[in-house]
């Protein structure tokens, strides 16, 4: 009998409590609910200077670059240098055996000495009193011209048993020693000019005519990050790629301090015009929808989606190309969801 009564109350309790969530509990719920205007905050659409820039991807490169090979065929007597050393212009890096060349030298400067006087002698006679005829004369000055170009000839074979440098540099790796034998058209060692290097990047044929010489190009490189460096454009190619329709262009940058590195990937951005006054609204107003972006503008009190196509971001505003006019307000944020035609109350 008492586990009846125990079984009652139970039940009793549980439909008590049912009845209280369906129904008093909703109705406490629904006389609660306010429906009252979205809390927003706005911005003005106005003009800002948001610099025309573009971003590509490339490589630092040294122009300046020359793969120094032998002239002529020989033993190599002395290296001067050693892989990787910094020389500068003029400076005598190699020597080749210059027995023969020498030799060579002094037969044909015999030679030519013999000819030039021999010459001379003719060219007074001839002038004096025509002792002898022009076909003497010509003789004589086709002799001293003709050992003329083999003694010349002789010293430039003999200049290059000497090898310098053409300009001021690093070397790289030679496999080269004292005792290498090298013949005509073998690679000694090259020279770079890390000082004086150029940006190579590519930009779209749609920036053609905002792109100029001299303008200003912002670079990172992965070595260093979080630094910028600049340089400036400096070539333009005078024809675009068929591959994939871009301008060939390059920067030019001073490397003194010898930081960088050529062959090095580089992020570029180049400002194409730093004045470019636009209508602007803040990041935040954005909202991105499918093949687009729209904004939320504020119309009799009420919430109005707009699409809006957008350009360039700097500094926490973005430039918009249409859909807006100067001096609309834009909602930046809100204390809910926003959604076309929602009732708001600017803050």
């Amino acid at each position: 009998m008492k586990k009846h009564i125990v079984f009652g109350l139970i039940t009793l309790s549980l439909a008590i409590s049912v009845i209280y969530f369906l129904f008093l509990g909703s109705g406490k719920k629904t006389g609660s609910f306010n429906v009252g205007p979205t809390v927003i905050e706005v911005a003005t659409v106005t003009k800002q200077n948001i610099p025309l820039t573009v971003k590509a991807t490339g490589q630092l490169i040294a122009p300046n670059t020359v793969t120094l090979k032998a002239q002529i065929a020989g033993v190599v007597e002395k290296i001067y240098f050693t892989s990787g050393q910094y020389v500068k212009a003029g400076e005598l890096l190699m020597t080749l055996d210059d027995t023969q060349q020498m030799a060579d030298v002094n037969s044909t400067l015999a030679d030519y000495t013999k000819a030039e006087a021999q010459y001379n002698r003719t060219s007074t006679l001839f002038k004096d009193n025509n002792a002898v005829s022009q076909s003497e004369l010509d003789s004589a000055k086709a002799d001293y011209m003709q050992t003329k170009a083999k003694y010349d000839a002789a010293l430039y074979r003999l200049s290059n048993t000497k090898i310098v440098a053409p300009f001021t540099g690093f070397l790289t790796l030679t496999t080269l020693a004292k005792g290498s034998y090298v013949s005509a058209g073998d690679t000694l060692v090259t020279l770079v000019d890390k000082e004086n290097l150029e940006l190579q990047y590519a930009l779209p044929e749609s920036y053609a005519k905002s792109i100029a010489l001299g303008q200003v190009v912002a670079f990172r490189v992965d070595a260093f990050p979080g630094q910028i460096f600049h340089a400036k454009a400096d070539y333009i190619s005078p024809n675009v790629s068929d591959d994939n329709l871009t301008f060939t262009m390059r920067a030019a940058f001073d490397n003194s301090n010898n930081v960088l590195t050529p062959g090095m990937s580089v992020y570029v951005s180049q400002v194409l015009k730093a004045d470019n006054l636009v209508l602007a609204v803040p990041e935040s107003a954005l909202s991105a929808q499918s093949g687009g972006f729209i904004v939320y503008v504020v119309e009799d009190g009420k919430a109005k989606a707009l699409p809006v196509e957008i350009g360039q971001i700097n500094k926490g505003y973005v430039g918009v190309l249409s859909g807006l006019k100067q001096g609309q307000q834009v909602i930046v944020s809100a204390e809910g969801s926003i959604s076309d035609g929602i009732a708001v109350k600017v803050e």
